[in-house]
Parts: C-alpha cells; structure tokens; sequence
C-alpha cells in the first residue's frame, strides 16, 4: 500500500515537473509584453495615525467605564428591590404574627369571661 502511494505521488511528480517545464518554455519564446508589477506589489498608505488611534482607545477606554457604572447601578438597583421585597414579606409574616397573638388573647379573654 505504501508502495503504490509513492510510485503515484513521483508520478504526480513527474507530470507537474513536465508541465512546468512546458510553461517555462512557452514564456521564454513568448514576447515582451507590458513590464511585470514589482515583486514587493503595490505601495500602500500606513492606515490610521497614532493620535486618532488614541482618541478612538480613549473612547473605547470611557465607554467601557459607563458600561461598567451600568452594570454596577443595575446591580445597586436589584439588590434595593431585593432588600425591599424581604422587608415586605418580614413586615407581612409580622402583622400576621401580631394578628394571631391578637386573636388568641381574645380568645382568651372571651373562654375567661364564660
């Protein structure tokens, strides 16, 4: 099995090695045409400048801050609704508390007087 690999990959090799070969040919008959771009290709313009990439990480810098208070309002926020829904349910469990002893004394107080 590996056998047959390598002889098909120096096979594969020898084609590639041919049509090379066939091209090479046909550019060095071929005439001059227009001259070739540089090797190094087009010259580009260095994109941004450092005070604008300043200004825009400052930007990111006090964007990032007010997410940040946001989130930490959003938190004070639950945690006061939190605190006030516990103090709710304990001033309810105490009114009924309250209530029943109420209750019960009067009842008390209505078995003493029979």
């Amino acid at each position: 099995v590996i056998l047959a690999a390598l002889v098909a990959s120096s096979r594969v090799a020898a084609l590639a090695l041919q049509e090379l070969s066939n091209i090479n040919a046909t550019a060095a008959a071929a005439p001059a045409g227009p001259p070739a771009p540089p090797a190094g290709g087009a010259q580009i313009a260095p994109f941004g400048k450092e005070d604008t990439a300043k200004e825009l990480q400052s930007h990111a810098a006090r964007t990032q801050d007010t997410l940040v208070d946001a989130v930490e309002n959003a938190e004070v926020a639950e945690i006061k609704r939190s605190v006030f829904r516990a103090l709710t349910r304990l001033r309810a469990a105490e009114i009924k508390e309250f209530d029943t002893i109420a209750r019960l004394e009067t009842q008390a107080i209505d078995e003493y007087n029979d």
